[in-house]
């Protein structure tokens, strides 16, 4: 009887116990979008340093999440910005929606930060593209425009030059260059 009575009790132990376990982690279901609500597809998602998974065709994707407050991760892919994002608690039921932009669309709002005189807002842009990419032919372009803008004609021409960008031969940057008010340097460069 007392062997039946220790057998009934381990199996109501190993039981209890396994209908406590809980746990550690969910699936968290995401897709990330572009500038005009596109699915980004390849997109690399990073927790920590770690890669997870990329987003697939339709920019969905799908990661082991751990059970914590605040989790947090990071987009990535050339020509996208890179971006990082905090939840503080993921549902499991919940389909999580994130908006990225293409470097051209950086490109667009510090040209329109300019044509609307917003300084402040093209300097903090450039900033921020340079802390993701370096320091590029572009950017220095972009900061040439920034210090005509604001008098200092020295530098302007410096970040002209150090950008070697041919204005005649890209049409875009002429029109910008143009927009600007172009007259302080040569365009035969």
């Amino acid at each position: 009887m007392k062997k039946v009575f220790y057998i009934v009790l381990i199996v109501l132990l190993c039981l209890t116990g396994c209908t406590t376990i809980k746990s550690h982690s969910m699936l968290m279901h995401g897709m990330v979008v572009g500038d005009s609500n596109e699915p980004v597809s390849g997109l690399e998602i990073f927790v920590g340093k770690k890669m997870v998974c990329r987003t697939n065709v339709n920019g969905f994707f799908e990661i082991d999440v751990p059970m914590k407050k605040n989790f947090e991760f990071e987009v990535s892919k050339s020509g996208w910005e890179s971006k990082c994002f905090c939840e503080p608690y993921i549902d499991a039921t919940k389909l999580y929606v994130y908006q990225i932009h293409s470097v051209g669309w950086i490109y667009a709002e510090i040209e329109k930060s300019l044509m609307d005189g917003d300084i402040d807002s093209a300097s903090k842009l450039i900033e921020d593209l340079e802390n993701r990419y370096g320091e590029n032919k572009n950017a220095l372009f972009l900061k040439s425009v920034v210090a005509y803008k604001i008098g200092d004609y020295e530098s302007a021409d410096r970040y002209f030059k150090e950008s070697e960008v041919a204005v005649n031969e890209n049409p875009s940057m002429k029109k910008f260059y143009e927009k600007i008010g172009g007259a302080l340097w040569n365009l035969e460069k």
